[in-house]
């Protein structure tokens, strides 16, 4: 009887220990468990608000690229603006002088000007100053004729160097803003100083070297040049109001 009440207790006490063990384990389980839970939802939320400092960053940096973007494109569009008139005004200028050099010109009326005139309008307007004294020296001698002969020279050149400037500086002002021209006037441009290099090439060629031109051929680039002129003004109003790309 004590033999089996001893091994009774024994089986118990093994019982007991395995159900301690297994509230233990169950315990120890839950608690890991909720340990576990609470370091995810911990690292879940670290990485959801490093998420969304990205998030802000990015959208920071989007919005400040966006305003560069619309900055440059309005600094665009303004140098654009600027540059258009004036390249316009540069080939008027540029057209006017060369086409003058055989068109229609103001005849030089020197031989009409009194001589006290005619020599403070040399010193005024004749800025080579050798020029200058040749042209005095022949006049103040009694040479009037040659005197005025070499003034109309003079003049000449000086229309001549004055119609090559303008046209170097219309090709220059081209040059320089070529990056701010929509490609449909910078093409049209192209074709009128092209043009335009002729008609006063031709000119020059046969001023300075005797070489005669072929009037025909040059008129018929006038008209042409015109009818471009024309295509140009409207590419230019649509350019400036904002139509054309």
């Amino acid at each position: 009887m004590i033999k089996i009440l001893e091994n009774y207790l024994l089986e118990s006490s093994h019982i007991f220990q395995i159900t301690i063990t297994l509230i233990i384990s169950t315990g120890l389980a839950g608690i890991l468990d909720f340990i576990f839970r609470k370091f995810i939802d911990f690292k879940y939320s670290k990485e959801l608000e490093k998420f969304k400092q990205t998030l802000k960053s990015i959208e920071k940096e989007s919005e400040n690229d966006f305003r560069k973007k619309i900055g440059s494109y309005d600094l665009y569009v303004q140098k654009q603006h600027l540059a258009l008139p004036e390249i316009y005004e540069k080939f008027i200028i540029a057209e006017g002088r060369i086409i003058r050099l055989y068109g229609l010109r103001e005849e030089t009326a020197f031989r009409r000007i009194p001589i006290p005139s005619l020599i403070s309008m040399i010193n005024d307007q004749v800025t080579d100053l050798v020029k200058r004294e040749e042209i005095l020296e022949k006049i103040n001698s009694g040479n009037h004729e040659d005197g005025i002969v070499y003034l109309e020279k003079y003049a000449r050149n000086k229309e001549f160097s004055e119609a090559r400037a303008s046209r170097i500086a219309l090709g220059n002002a081209l040059l320089s803003n070529k990056l701010f021209l929509p490609k449909a006037i910078d093409h049209q441009f192209e074709i009128i100083y092209s043009q335009l290099i002729e008609i006063s090439l031709s000119y020059e060629s046969n001023h300075f070297h005797k070489i005669p031109f072929e009037s025909k051929k040059i008129e018929s680039i006038k008209e042409d040049m015109n009818k471009n002129k024309e295509k140009l003004i409207k590419s230019l109003k649509s350019a400036l109001s904002g139509s054309l790309n």
